[in-house]
């Protein structure tokens, strides 16, 4: 491998930057990618290999006691999945 070293890094922001600076090929969530396919910066390499993901789930306590910053995100990760 002429020397080279492999890197990993589960930054998905710094993954995507690295793609749209040509340094890399990487697997991202749509979600992260998604702007940038839109564009055209990144194009999909292999569709026909995507990576399917389990369903997520967003666990807490009852509403009670839940903070807003608690409750915020929950509004948001639920809009967005």
């Amino acid at each position: 491998m002429l020397g080279s070293k492999s890197q990993f890094s589960a930054n998905n922001h710094l993954r995507l930057q690295a793609v749209s600076d040509a340094l890399s090929i990487t697997w991202l969530p749509h979600i992260i990618a998604a702007d940038a396919l839109h564009s055209g910066q990144v194009v999909e390499l292999l569709p026909e290999y995507s990576i399917t993901c389990e369903p997520l789930y967003l666990y807490y306590p009852s509403r009670r006691g839940i903070s807003k910053c608690e409750v915020n995100f929950s509004d948001v990760f639920t809009k967005h999945l």
